[in-house]
C-alpha cells in the first residue's frame, strides 16, 4: 500500500488528480491510498506518515514552498512533487528537496513518469516494518526478511531468512498489511517476489532450492501477470 497525500485548494482539481493516480495504480498494479488537504495547514497539524506529496504550490495563507520547509523538519525523507502553474517557483523546489514538479494542467504522462520514479526510489528504501500477534504479545518483523506465509488451522506460519514460527491472524488480514510484492499463489500461502528462484509448471521454487510451494490453477495466471510487472520494474 503507497500512501499518497494531495495537498490542493481546489477541490476539482484534487478530484483530477485523484482520477490520474487511480488510472496509473491499475495500469501499473499497486495499491494507493490517497489523501487531501486542502490547505497546508491543517496538512502539517494532520500530518505522521506517507510516501509521497503532491502538493500545489499556491495555497491560500501560505505557499507550497513554506508548508514544505516545515514538512523538512518533520520528514526529510518522504518524495515530494510540486504542481504549480508558475514556472519560477516549480524551479525553487530544490529548496526543500521536492523530487520534481508538474506544470498545470497536470498532464498524465508526465505525472506517471513521476511515479514510476518514486515506486522505484520507495522500493529500494523502504524497509516496512508490520507487527504481528503471538502468543507471548507482539512481535516486530521486518518485511524483506519474509520469504512466504502459509495457514495452518488458526495460526500463520512465518518462514523468514533465519528462522520459522507462528502467529495469530489470517492471510487476508496480513495481505492488507504487506507491500505489494507479497502475492497469494494457492489458497493458503503467500511468497515474497524477492526469494523466488525459479517457476516451474505448477510449482515455485525459493531462496535457491530452500523451500517449493505450489501455484494453484486458480491463481497462477493473475500471479504470474503480478510476477512479470514486477520483473519489469527492476
Amino acid at each position: 500500500m503507497i500512501k499518497v497525500i494531495v495537498v490542493e485548494d481546489e477541490q476539482e482539481e484534487f478530484r483530477q488528480l485523484e482520477e490520474s493516480l487511480l488510472r496509473f495504480a491499475s495500469a501499473n498494479d499497486v495499491n494507493f491510498k490517497i489523501s487531501w488537504f486542502s490547505n497546508g495547514e491543517d496538512f502539517l497539524e494532520n500530518y505522521t506518515e506517507a510516501d509521497l506529496i503532491i502538493m500545489d504550490v499556491n495555497l491560500p495563507h501560505s505557499n507550497g514552498l513554506k508548508i514544505a520547509r516545515e514538512l523538512r523538519k518533520v520528514d526529510s525523507k518522504v518524495a515530494l512533487i510540486f504542481i504549480t502553474n508558475i514556472m519560477k517557483y516549480a524551479i525553487r523546489g530544490y529548496e526543500v528537496k521536492a523530487l520534481d514538479y508538474i506544470l498545470k494542467p497536470v498532464n498524465y504522462a508526465r505525472l506517471s513518469s513521476l511515479l514510476k520514479e518514486v515506486l522505484s526510489e520507495i522500493d529500494k528504501n523502504k524497509e516496512s516494518v508490520i507487527w504481528v500477534k503471538v502468543n507471548d504479545g507482539l512481535r516486530k518483523l521486518y518485511t524483506n526478511s519474509i520469504q512466504y506465509i502459509t495457514i495452518k488451522e488458526h495460526f500463520l506460519e512465518y518462514y523468514t531468512e533465519t528462522e520459522q514460527f507462528y502467529a495469530w491472524g489470517t492471510l487476508k488480514q496480513i495481505q492488507n498489511e504487506l507491500p505489494d510484492k507479497f502475492v497469494r499463489c494457492n489458497h493458503a500461502c503467500i511468497v515474497n517476489f524477492d526469494y523466488i528462484t525459479s517457476i516451474n509448471n505448477n510449482e515455485i521454487n525459493i531462496a535457491d532450492g530452500k523451500a517449493t510451494v505450489l501455484l494453484s490453477r486458480e491463481k497462477k495466471k493473475e500471479f504470474l501477470k503480478k510476477f512479470s510487472l514486477y520483473i519489469g520494474k527492476r
